[in-house]
């Protein structure tokens, strides 16, 4: 349940005079909530009474009720002052349309806990109360029916809105990502981290985007783990610090170490959880800033400590290979691959250090790759240090390999890149094969397309076993990319053994159906190929495989599940590392639904950090910026604007051999905007493209220049026919625009195509439409609410007509036509989240 809807839970359940229990750690956001839900009875008029609790005076009697400017003693001394207490707050709250607010109800006096539930018993007047869940509740005694709401971690989207929010800056995604582990989803939490950061010199601020320097642990949030760790005794803080030497650790793991007992008493104070990730039971310690905490005074002798207990069993081996259903935008589940991400480069980092080898300096490199943590001095000086090494070839080419294809993808110098690799297929001959094919990837990927097929004719059976899968990727990416994706499917089908996947491979396979319009196979194998990923926690092909499920989304219009993997792999941080494509399409894909949602700010963040990298637009679709200057030009309703820049990036990507993007450019084009010279441009060229989804194209736009409105229907609702609503909602939207005339053929055919576009699967959050004012959102969480338009004028004390015209306003803002709708519009937007 997200927080909106735990808000709208709590005012239906208060609105019908029941009471709300609202359970949370430290740091939750309880008392925000009780504040919106103040706010909200402020606004219908409603008397509100707030009553917080006092920890200093929880053992004096009656003394949050006197602090609270309820009068417990008065004239007549015969009169107790529980009784005068009972009185003083009896006329608070005397009448009809009053509720009662008690922030940190595990902290109250025993007396003013008791008059406030028997003056709410009176009154019937609910209350809403807050605590933390490891302490005892207090006792319910004659409060009506209680209705209990556990404030859960965020999820990254309602934590990177809230942070966002109040400190007025946008976060940089890799840092969010990091803030979002760090905190568990904690939003106390996370200011705390970020502020401590900024005062510590770790957090810069540039044109309005804040990005973490180095570490995120700075000694001054000490006082911030003593003080949530305060209820716990030596006992229980020793084990803690063990599980947080572990790290992320499997149950039974978690055992040698710590008794069962001792874990089921920290579960039950919430310190630790047991979450089940690709069919085992792993153990994680609640908030993970407890886990930096004890790791930053650590000694090697405690290591060495717990390693004897558990001997060879010591976790971090993501060898999970089972297929999983747990969540994935959960911090949890992002705390549990950056363990891995992290763990990998301290493994890493201490065999270089112990035996510095170029193998084990390529092993560090690319450990660093997949980290968006790492320092890029420590990358400079790696280098210095393995050029006063001695090496076999085949080490030399593996550093070759991966120092270049760094140097192209974290600091954007493609053309040094290339020229390097070139001069280290002369220098070691007998691995030139597989430099070659190095730089040939990194070429054809971010730069442009030999004419000549590379290794057309060279004999695999020849090849040393570890270079044929790369010369496999070269010949299949180059008759993909020139689009022929007839070709590339034979080759890859005849030459890639999956069983053992790559993902390289797995990404020019789903590029391939894709191009054959075989969708739902290209979808199930990047699904499958996902799934694994997250079971084995690694962050690199999550990243991978999670830009091509998006992509394939994308491509059959299937929008919801491709805006929800956007979120899932930005909640993980999206560095370049060893998949610089995924990166540049994840990236511009979220640029994309920030768009869609009417985000312009967080569009221009995607598209700086993109900038930023100096990474180009890739050679396959899907990977270039005019995509979003399109969309940008088509929310203007400028289409001529849009038609103009997909034409001149197609002819650009054309030029560079990148023919099949050029093509999606060019059905970008003129789907904007469909004139005869523009389309006799762009046929020409998709007649050349070996793909049946350029072929439909062309027979679909074909019928609409000739005017053939019956061929043009027919197609259009064949597509439909066959499940591919979305896609034939794109084509008969384009019709529409040429078919304007004002005759009866026309119009019906105006009305089929319509018919279509309806039929078209359409989500809330699809419109497109900027966000909601701050008055849009108080009118929308009443409407939520089920208050009539006359309750509402009441409370916010204007004329119901002018209720009635701001409704009707919000509704067609959202794309929605029921009031009911506006509160399924609230909880899937994330509005004040």
């Amino acid at each position: 349940m997200s927080r909106n809807e735990q808000f709208l839970t709590a005012v239906d359940i208060l609105q019908s005079s029941r009471s709300v229990e609202v359970t949370g750690e430290h740091g939750s956001g309880r008392t925000h909530l009780l504040q919106r839900i103040r706010d909200h009875f402020v606004t219908l008029g409603w008397r509100v009474v707030e009553l917080p609790g006092q920890e200093p005076f929880r053992r004096s009697q009656l003394v949050a009720l006197a602090l609270a400017g309820i009068a417990t003693t008065g004239n007549d001394p015969r009169v107790s002052p529980l009784v005068t207490a009972y009185r003083s707050l009896l006329e608070q709250v005397a009448g009809e349309r009053t509720v009662v607010l008690v922030d940190d109800s595990d902290s109250m006096d025993d007396g003013s806990w008791g008059i406030i539930t028997a003056v709410s018993a009176a009154q019937h007047a609910p209350v809403a109360y807050t605590r933390v869940p490891h302490r005892p509740a207090p006792p319910a005694g004659a409060l009506a029916p209680v209705y209990s709401i556990d404030l859960l971690p965020l999820s990254y989207a309602e934590l990177e809105a809230a942070v966002e929010a109040s400190w007025s800056l946008t976060i940089e995604p890799n840092t969010m990502s990091r803030v979002f582990a760090k905190s568990g989803g904690n939003i106390g939490i996370a200011h705390l981290i970020l502020d401590a950061a900024r005062r510590a010199g770790r957090l810069t601020e540039q044109d309005g985007i804040a990005r973490a320097v180095g570490s995120l642990w700075v000694p001054t949030l000490r006082a911030v783990v003593d003080r949530i760790m305060e209820p716990l005794d030596a006992h229980d803080i020793s084990a803690l610090q063990a599980l947080s030497l572990l790290g992320t650790v499997d149950i039974e793991t978690a055992v040698k170490v710590v008794s069962q007992e001792r874990l089921i008493a920290l579960e039950g104070a919430r310190f630790v959880s047991v979450v089940p990730f690709g069919g085992r039971r792993m153990l994680t310690v609640n908030p993970p800033l407890i886990v930096e905490y004890f790791r930053t005074q650590a000694q090697p002798a405690q290591y060495a400590a717990i390693l004897a207990k558990i001997g060879d069993s010591l976790h971090g081996e993501a060898a999970v290979q089972t297929t999983s259903a747990d969540p994935r935008n959960t911090s949890s589940h992002v705390r549990v691959v950056h363990e891995q991400i992290r763990m990998r480069a301290v493994r890493a980092r201490e065999a270089w250090h112990a035996h510095p080898t170029v193998a084990h300096a390529t092993a560090l490199l690319q450990a660093m790759q997949a980290d968006s943590a790492h320092i890029a001095d420590e990358v400079d000086t790696l280098a210095v240090a393995v050029g006063q090494l001695a090496a076999p070839d085949e080490d030399w080419a593996d550093w070759e390999s991966a120092y270049w294809s760094h140097v192209a993808q974290h600091q954007g110098d493609v053309e040094r890149a290339l020229e390097g690799l070139a001069t280290a297929e002369n220098k070691y001959p007998a691995e030139a094969v597989r430099l070659r094919a190095t730089r040939l990837l990194l070429q054809m990927a971010l730069v442009d397309v030999p004419e000549e097929e590379p290794f057309a004719e060279v004999d695999t059976a020849v090849l040393a076993a570890r270079d044929v899968p790369l010369v496999l990727m070269v010949r299949v990416g180059w008759h993909l990319i020139r689009g022929d994706a007839v070709r590339a499917h034979e080759l890859i089908t005849v030459g890639y053994d999956d069983a053992a996947p790559i993902p390289e491979l797995d990404a020019l396979q789903v590029y391939c159906e894709l191009g054959l319009d075989r969708y739902e196979l290209a979808s199930e194998l990047a699904e499958e190929r996902l799934e694994k990923a997250h079971a084995a926690f690694d962050a690199t092909n999550i990243r991978v495989y999670s830009y091509l499920v998006a992509l394939c989304g994308l491509v059959s219009r299937r929008l919801e599940r491709a805006e929800t993997i956007i979120s899932e792999a930005a909640a993980l941080g999206l560095p370049p590392g060893q998949a610089p494509l995924s990166y540049v399409g994840l990236t511009l894909m979220g640029a994309y639904f920030a768009i869609r949602r009417g985000q312009r700010g967080q569009m221009a963040q995607f598209l700086a950090e993109l900038d930023e990298t100096g990474l180009p637009d890739g050679t396959l679709p899907g990977q270039n910026r005019a995509f979003i200057k399109t969309r940008l030009a088509l929310l203007e309703s400028d289409t001529v604007a849009a038609a103009r820049v997909s034409r001149e990036s197609g002819d650009a990507l054309w030029e560079r051999g990148a023919r099949l993007a050029a093509g999606h450019c060019y059905l970008d084009s003129v789907n904007a905007d469909l004139r005869p010279g523009d389309w006799a441009h762009a046929k020409h060229r998709l007649d050349q493209l070996n793909s049946p989804t350029f072929a439909r194209a062309a027979s679909v736009y074909d019928a609409m220049m000739s005017g053939d409105m019956t061929s043009t229907v027919e197609q259009v609702k064949a597509l439909a026919e066959v499940g591919r609503r979305g896609e034939a909602a794109y084509y008969a939207r384009a019709a529409l625009r040429i078919f304007t005339a004002d005759d009866a053929d026309t119009q019906r055919t105006r009305e089929l195509l319509s018919e279509v576009i309806d039929a078209a699967p359409v989500s809330l959050t699809r419109s497109g439409v900027p966000e909601l004012t701050a008055r849009e959102r108080e009118v929308a969480e009443l409407v939520a609410s089920g208050l009539t338009n006359p309750m509402i004028a009441d409370a916010l004390v204007v004329s119901v007509r002018t209720v009635e015209s701001h409704v009707n306003k919000l509704m067609r803002k959202i794309g929605v036509k029921r009031r009911t709708d506006v509160r399924e519009y609230l909880l899937a937007s994330g509005a004040r989240g």
